[in-house]
């Protein structure tokens, strides 16, 4: 492959992940899941409900992840030692991680779940190999930093106008919109629906406002190195400004705006911009780690000179302070058997469980995904709830994927963040200082915005199309001020000297590394989006690019070094073909045999039907693929009342979850399951148990009144209980 084609199939695989990479953080604007956005609601209209981009849309992009990473193996400069160790680690992690899904429960969900997760690693592995080049990563921190003006107009466009008319919709329809979810008035859902609602906390990826939280911390602290590089370029005056024209009536340069320190300016606007969103999403977490993160960047820009000389001292004390964090917080749970505050005691309640998980499952895990089927089994009875998720990311790994794949998630985190702030760098020719900015910047860097966006806005549609214009044209102004911010970013960054740009990349991964902090005790940066953004922030920062040239100018790859970069660009091909032809194609088609959503529709269709034959045999094959599903099991006992298999049921469902009060008491007044009078009898006793064992004020606990039920219900049985029972 000559030159200027290795050129080519580089940008484009660079530009086809960065298009799937925002094109998966903003996808979910259109399936707000609470509820859509009022603004088409004339008349009183039920809420549309939009395509949501499910396990088809992730598996398409994980597929298309494969090939472009493959590409980028094939067309990349010769490959360096980081990338090959990043690789063999990212290699026995999804070794492990197969195998792990071929032991789950839930064979669907851990198979998603790990394309998930090797899109993530693969992506930020590409990112490694192509951002080498200074022109692309440019690119990348100018997208970033637009992405955080979109953020930050989603944010206050969500907290000012959707947010309160959703509320208002939702008052106004209450009982359609609880109708609709088959919710009494009462419940815990609608209460916790209703909670988040009133919360009025702009959200982001998945519809969560922790997420959005977290993944504005690497955007703002992109914003802020920018803020304080372009500053100090365009105060000491080091380098050529692009000229601008004076205003009317004006004398010559008189007039003219200093672009530096405009777009410093701009820069320190965002920064702030996005710390007050971070307040509006109401997330503690998100909001401490993104000020400690921004803290970092200010002490790195003030100390940048002593730092550079002391890397390895800096690195040691980091791991070291937060290995001694770990441990403290861990001494301090098992001493007190709980944590300071009550997030962190629920927290902590997660983890205990988690860790009996682990050691009865250590080496493979229960499955990516599987975590909260099993969670059931494990928890204590005074912990109230029920999660998907550790809230942990090493956790997570843990118990979803073995104690030697967590080993190597660690050790890969490690080894990528080491390569952002090495000892020794590549050389890097410097920028000549009388190169004019028209041909640093020129029109290729513009193209290449234009296009990320116009494919980040066209992939959005294609993925969930969404026919209503309003959503068309909020696109159309994200785009607008995504295209903008970019373009003045991407200017500003062919501005700077060689090291103030490498200080903008090293903000990249002290970014990566506040979301990192901040998932140890939140969210899990495993799977989904985010997870895809963490990644290739660390391989974008990684180390200096070998030049500033649009090519590189990188030494020709050695025969050996090339035959096994062209292996393994080869396999990454073979390996997208493979997925798409055995995974995706199946999917698409309903044929995947471990794919329960065709069992699904039939068991819906079913139930709209009053068909309970039909609904029947479609739980027994939903149950067979998901054995250890409770929701399932919870409608076969509700569906099959009155026969043998009611009673099986509801004995498997409880010998899942060993800890719902609320649940034994819906079993055990009804007479209808097959249950016999002393098995009721436990489990009503066995509910007034757990329910006494959870905290005083929490909302799952049983109401007086349920609690005077169940009472009356155990002296009722205890007249009929016969002698021999």
């Amino acid at each position: 492959m000559n030159t200027r084609w290795r050129e080519r199939a580089q940008w484009a695989a660079w530009l086809g992940l960065l298009i799937i990479l925002f094109t998966r953080l903003t996808i979910t604007e259109y399936v707000f899941t609470m509820l859509h956005f009022p603004v088409h609601y004339a008349a009183g209209k039920a809420p549309l409900h939009a395509p949501q981009p499910g396990p088809n849309a992730t598996v398409a992009f994980a597929v298309v992840t494969f090939l472009l990473t493959g590409i980028a193996a094939l067309a990349a400069d010769r490959l360096r030692r980081r990338h090959w160790i990043a690789l063999g680690l990212i290699g026995f992690i999804l070794a492990l991680g197969t195998a792990s899904m071929l032991r789950a429960a839930d064979h669907f969900t851990a198979l998603v779940g790990l394309l998930d997760v090797a899109m993530a690693l693969l992506a930020g592995w590409g990112a490694a190999v192509l951002a080498r080049n200074q022109a692309r990563r440019n690119l990348f921190v100018a997208l970033v930093i637009g992405f955080l003006a979109v953020c930050c107009f989603r944010g206050f466009y969500q907290r000012t106008i959707s947010l309160p008319e959703t509320w208002h919709y939702y008052q106004r329809h209450k009982s359609q919109i609880l109708r609709q979810n088959m919710w009494s008035a009462h419940s815990l859902d609608s209460k916790l629906y209703e909670a988040r609602l009133k919360s009025m906390a702009p959200t982001g990826f998945g519809a969560l406002s922790d997420v959005f939280a977290e993944s504005m911390i690497p955007l703002a602290a992109a914003a802020l190195a920018l803020a304080f590089a372009t500053w100090l370029a365009g105060r000491r005056d080091k380098l050529p400004r692009p000229p601008t024209k004076a205003r009317s009536g004006a004398r010559g340069g008189d007039a003219q705006i200093p672009f530096l320190p405009a777009v410093a300016v701009v820069a320190f606007a965002l920064t702030f911009a996005g710390v007050a969103v971070a307040v509006l999403t109401k997330s503690k977490g998100g909001l401490a780690a993104m000020l400690f993160t921004l803290l970092v960047v200010v002490v790195a820009w003030r100390k940048r000179a002593w730092l550079a000389r002391r890397r390895a001292l800096v690195g040691a004390i980091v791991a070291g302070f937060f290995g001694l964090l770990i441990i403290g917080t861990v001494a301090f749970g098992l001493l007190f058997h709980t944590l300071p505050t009550k997030s962190l005691a629920f927290r902590w309640q997660y983890w205990t469980a988690a860790a009996r998980m682990a050691v009865r499952r250590p080496l493979l895990g229960v499955g990516l995904n599987n975590f909260g089927l099993y969670y059931t089994d494990y928890k204590l009875p005074s912990a109230p709830e029920d999660v998907k998720d550790p809230h942990s990311v090493l956790v997570r790994v843990a118990t979803e994927m073995g104690l030697p794949a967590a080993a190597l998630w660690a050790a890969l985190i490690a080894w990528q963040m080491g390569q952002c702030f090495p000892p020794d760098v590549e050389p890097m020719p410097a920028t000549p200082a009388s190169a004019a900015p028209g041909k640093t910047f020129g029109t290729g860097a513009f193209a290449a915005v234009i296009a990320v966006t116009t494919g980040w806005i066209a992939l959005r549609y294609a993925v969930a199309v969404i026919p209503q214009l309003f959503f068309i044209l909020l696109d159309i102004i994200y785009g607008i001020i995504a295209a903008t911010v970019a373009l003045i970013a991407l200017r500003a960054m062919t501005l700077l000297d060689p090291g103030q740009r490498r200080f903008v990349a090293a903000a990249l991964a002290v970014g990566a590394g506040g979301m990192l902090i901040y998932d140890q005790v939140n969210l899990a940066l495993v799977t989904g989006p985010v997870a895809m953004l963490f990644w290739m922030l660390l391989g974008a920062a990684q180390s200096r690019p070998v030049s500033d040239a649009p090519g590189g100018a990188g030494p020709e790859p050695r025969r050996t070094g090339q035959i096994a970069q062209l292996a393994v660009g080869a396999t990454l091909v073979v390996i997208a073909a493979t997925a798409a032809f055995t995974v995706y194609l199946p999917m698409a088609q309903n044929r995947l045999r471990w794919d329960p959503r065709p069992e699904v529709r039939r068991f819906m269709q079913a139930v709209a039907a009053s068909n309970t034959p039909g609904a029947l045999h479609a739980l027994h094959h939903l149950i067979r693929l998901n054995p250890r599903s409770q929701k399932w099991l919870a409608w076969q006992a509700n569906l099959s009342r009155g026969t043998p298999r009611a009673a099986k049921s509801v004995l498997r469902l409880l010998k899942l979850n060993k800890t719902s009060a609320r649940q034994r008491y819906r079993f055990a007044v009804h007479r209808g399951y097959g249950l016999t009078i002393v098995q009721r009898m436990d489990m009503l006793r066995r509910a007034l148990q757990l329910n006494a064992d959870l905290p005083k004020r929490e909302i799952k606990r049983l109401k007086p009144a349920e609690i005077a039920q169940i009472k009356q219900a155990l002296r009722k049985l205890r007249r009929e209980k016969k002698p021999h029972q």
